[in-house]
């Protein structure tokens, strides 16, 4: 009897060994981690960014809420990295980022970034108000208050929003 279930375990394992040692290691788990390894998102809902040559891509989660004329866009990497776009005006063509307007709050690993003065343009290239759907490309340099160091953000966005 303990022959048996000796065997069945050792060819179940062998079975399973078998199984995936021949799967490639990208079928068995996509790279989450990595978002140059593939598209960020989808058409209409998409948020990345290269900040300071690393990748950034809201791959775990993308909220975009607008009204009154305003949007914020909220995108969260795998990592849970964030980067949070806040619109003060939904107009066509270029708007300064800064302390006061059209805010952009990036945080990574408990560190928060944020905009002092002028620090970036975003520039809204389509815009439909009656589908909510927008495309946007932001620069911007923005700082850690608490110990100066700063993080240079270019991005772009195409998102569609649900009204507050």
């Amino acid at each position: 009897m303990k022959y048996t279930v000796l065997q069945n375990t050792v060819t179940m394992l062998a079975l399973v060994i078998t199984i995936f040692g021949c799967t490639k290691e990208e079928e068995l788990l996509p790279d989450l981690l990595d978002p140059g390894a593939g598209e960020c998102g989808s058409e209409g809902a998409r948020l990345q960014a290269d900040v300071q040559g690393s990748a950034f891509c809201a791959s775990a989660q993308l909220i975009a809420m607008g009204g009154s004329g305003s949007l914020m866009v909220t995108g969260i990497d795998a990592l849970g990295t964030t980067l949070i776009l806040q619109f003060d005006s939904l107009a066509i063509g270029q708007q300064v980022i800064g302390e006061t307007e059209n805010s952009l709050l990036y945080m990574h690993l408990g560190s928060s970034y944020v905009p002092t003065g002028e620090a970036g343009v975003l520039e809204i290239t389509a815009l439909d108000t009656v589908s909510r759907n927008i495309k946007a490309h932001f620069t911007a340099t923005l700082m850690n208050e608490g110990n100066g160091s700063t993080r240079t953000v270019d991005g772009s966005l195409e998102v569609g929003w649900t009204p507050e």
